[in-house]
């Protein structure tokens, strides 16, 4: 078998005394080929780029399909410098995100009709044949509500005041609704440990030890390895 894809599991950001810093974790297993293929095959990979430091503030971690998830990562990371803010960076991976979105979309939705995005252009959203407006307006609806859960991406930096997590949401990046972000296969055995047990837990070595927890918990899930690297920005 050609493995045409490969994908990255669980990924975990937490902050720990409101902000003064976060508790990021990553597994290292790569799975080969799609879940359900007969010869699909895992293996613990010290290089997967899950979790990637992209200046001394500011982390990004991914999970899901790695051709997607390290065009992003390899991208955002060759632009970022030190120094520069988390808004600015933040604007780096929105747009290299929506970028590969635009590709998904059109992997899964237009693929089988056209060759590429410019002869989609060209076909159908410049043509003047009015009986193909209903098909343009069904591929536009259609491109425009594709969610794109191929890759999960979380960026954890800090901010003008403190630090903070923000999570991909299948559209764009935006700010993480509670004070953690978890992403990728597992992620169904973490969140419920991290919503029930980050209230009672404030400094570093708790908010640690929950997250351990929470990465113990995704193991559940075999696309989950069994090795964990975890870290903190601060």
């Amino acid at each position: 078998m050609s493995y045409n894809a490969y994908y990255m599991s669980v990924c975990i950001a937490a902050l720990y005394n409101r902000g003064e810093g976060v508790v990021l974790a990553v597994d290292k297993l790569v799975r080969f080929g799609e879940e359900n293929d007969l010869d699909v095959f895992r293996i613990e990979h010290e290089d997967a780029k899950k979790l990637t430091k992209l200046n001394s503030t500011t982390c990004i971690l991914a999970s899901g399909n790695c051709t997607y998830a390290h065009t992003i990562v390899d991208t955002v990371k060759a632009k970022v410098r030190e120094g520069q803010s988390l808004s600015s960076i933040l604007s780096l991976v929105r747009r290299e995100y929506r970028k590969q979105r635009k590709e998904a979309a059109f992997v899964k939705i237009l693929s089988h009709h056209f060759v590429d995005w410019e002869d989609y252009y060209k076909k159908i959203r410049v043509s003047d044949d009015m009986r193909k407006v209903s098909e343009v307006l069904s591929f536009e609806h259609k491109i425009g509500n594709f969610r794109f859960d191929d890759v999960g991406i979380i960026v954890a930096g800090k901010g003008s005041q403190k630090y903070e997590i923000y999570t991909s949401d299948g559209k764009s990046i935006v700010p993480s609704t509670f004070d953690f972000a978890v992403e990728g296969s597992g992620f169904i055995y973490a969140k419920p440990i991290l919503v029930k047990k980050l209230t009672e837990a404030h400094t570093k070595e708790e908010v640690a030890e929950v997250v351990k927890e929470a990465k113990k918990a995704a193991e559940q899930d075999e696309d989950v390895g069994s090795a964990t690297i975890v870290k903190f920005l601060s």
